[in-house]
């Protein structure tokens, strides 16, 4: 439902961003060393119209797509038909307030979408296409911190979103997880923590550039 309100655009690292929210993204993925292009290039969807993505996502070959709130049906096929489109898959982030996950248990009810939540749309059909595959958030690789636990590497635990294609293709080719295991990752361990405060605390007023 529309609010009335209107975004205030931003300028980040020389990009002028529509929203607080697309800046303070760009801020986060900066703090979990996750390489981002905005708005690298549109695309033409048939009759779904054209779009251009907020963030293409290299490292973790996605799109990420950012909304103050669950978009209409109308913005959820766009979202599906780029992926189909691009042949990569969408991940759309609505109702961001860049809150670590659960780390209140105490916490009201709706918790969960504190974070980076999201939902997924995938190039291939799927039941409920138009609403999205849910409850997907930025994690950090359990199998990767359970290495560098208990055999004191230094390296940092690879940062994505479970259950995506690229996850799979790290957990399968860094830890040799069977096929029929459920990838895990944590979504609220200190270094994730401190990347929702780098993107809670960024300030752009004045000029200023958000940055750590």
């Amino acid at each position: 439902m529309a609010t009335g309100l209107k975004a205030i655009e931003t300028r980040y690292k020389g990009y002028r961003m529509r929203s607080r929210a697309e800046a303070r993204f760009a801020v986060l993925f900066d703090a979990l060393d996750i390489r981002w292009e905005f708005e690298r290039e549109g695309f033409d969807l048939g009759d779904a119209g054209r779009y251009l993505p907020d963030f293409w996502l290299p490292d973790l070959e996605i799109w990420a797509e950012i909304k103050g709130q669950y978009p209409p049906v109308e913005e959820r096929r766009k979202l599906l038909a780029l992926a189909r489109t691009s042949g990569h898959e969408v991940f759309l982030f609505d109702r961001p307030d860049f809150q670590s996950p659960e780390m209140d248990l105490n916490a009201p009810a709706g918790r969960d979408f504190y974070g980076a939540w999201a939902r997924k749309f995938i190039p291939h059909p799927y039941a409920g296409d138009d609403e999205g595959n849910f409850g997907f958030w930025l994690a950090e690789c359990m199998d990767c911190l359970v290495i560098r636990q208990t055999e004191k590497v230094a390296w940092p635990a690879f940062v994505g979103l479970p259950d995506s294609e690229h996850w799979r293709r790290h957990c399968d080719v860094a830890h040799s997880c069977p096929p029929d295991q459920d990838a895990a990752g944590v979504r609220n361990t200190p270094r994730m923590r401190k990347a929702y405060e780098a993107a809670r605390s960024a300030r752009f007023e004045f000029g200023e550039s958000g940055s750590r």
